[in-house]
C-alpha cells in the first residue's frame, strides 16, 4: 500500500528510556527539536526507538504501529499535519491492513497530550 496525503505515521520516540507516540502525516517528517521544545522542561533529547523496542513496547511490527498510544499506556503527542484533510488512513498494528477514519473521530479516539505543529517537510 502506498502512502498518501492523507495518510498518517506513527513515530514510536524515546525519551531517556521513556516512550511517546508521536503522529505526523505520511509525507512529513518529524522535528525533534520543535518536539522537543514544546515539551519543555519534560525531556532533554528525543531519538527513534529501535525496531526491537518498537516490537517490545507495541507488539507490532516498526512502520505498522496505529496511531492509538493509550492502547500500548503511550502519551500521545497529534501533530497538526495529521487533520488537514477530513479522512486519515493508518495501519492497524499490521503492514497490510489499515483503516480510514474522520479527523474528527480520530482526535476523540486519541485524547492526544498534546496538539502543535513538530513536524516539517
Amino acid at each position: 500500500m502506498g502512502l498518501s496525503r492523507k495518510d498518517a505515521e506513527e513515530q514510536e520516540v524515546s525519551q531517556g528510556g521513556q516512550y511517546i507516540l508521536a503522529d505526523v502525516a505520511a509525507e512529513r517528517r518529524l522535528d525533534f527539536k520543535r518536539l522537543e521544545r514544546l515539551l519543555n522542561s519534560l525531556v532533554k533529547k528525543l531519538e527513534f526507538a529501535k525496531k526491537e523496542e518498537v516490537i517490545a513496547v507495541t507488539w507490532c511490527e516498526a512502520g505498522s504501529v496505529h496511531p492509538i498510544g493509550r492502547l500500548f499506556g503511550l502519551q500521545t503527542y497529534l501533530d497538526e499535519s495529521v487533520l488537514e484533510n477530513e479522512f486519515v488512513n493508518f495501519n492497524i498494528g499490521l503492514l497490510t491492513k489499515s483503516v480510514r477514519i474522520k479527523k474528527d473521530d480520530l482526535v476523540r479516539i486519541l485524547a492526544p497530550k498534546f496538539l502543535g505543529n513538530f513536524s516539517k517537510i
